[in-house]
């Protein structure tokens, strides 16, 4: 649902950077997340807490952040496939985001 950094490096992915990626692909060798990413910079994001939420329906999957979008991918009638150029393995338009799936949580503190 959502990366951030919680630091103040001065790159641009500090705590002034938040975004949303899908990954996908027929293999991990030809993960298409570049094609669904969204990312929204400005103020603090570690100053306070926000709410994240993710939007999953048969036409599309979208994130926002305290109601503002940050990531929203219209999925075509070809499927995912036709956004990445790639065969349709899976066999359905929103494939592979057709099935059940588990959230996984990850907070990585340091490094």
């Amino acid at each position: 649902i959502m990366e951030s950094r919680g630091n103040t490096q001065p790159w641009d992915q500090g705590v002034g950077f938040v975004s949303s990626t899908l990954h996908w692909g027929p293999s991990a060798g030809e993960n298409q997340f570049q094609r669904t990413t969204g990312a929204r910079r400005g103020g603090d994001f570690s100053s306070d807490f926000h709410t994240w939420r993710l939007e999953w329906t048969q036409d599309h999957i979208k994130t926002t952040i305290d109601d503002q979008q940050i990531m929203y991918v219209n999925v075509p009638g070809g499927g995912f496939s036709q956004l990445g150029s790639t065969q349709n393995i899976w066999g359905s338009r929103m494939g592979p985001f057709d099935k059940p799936f588990y959230l996984m949580l990850n907070v990585a503190v340091g490094g």
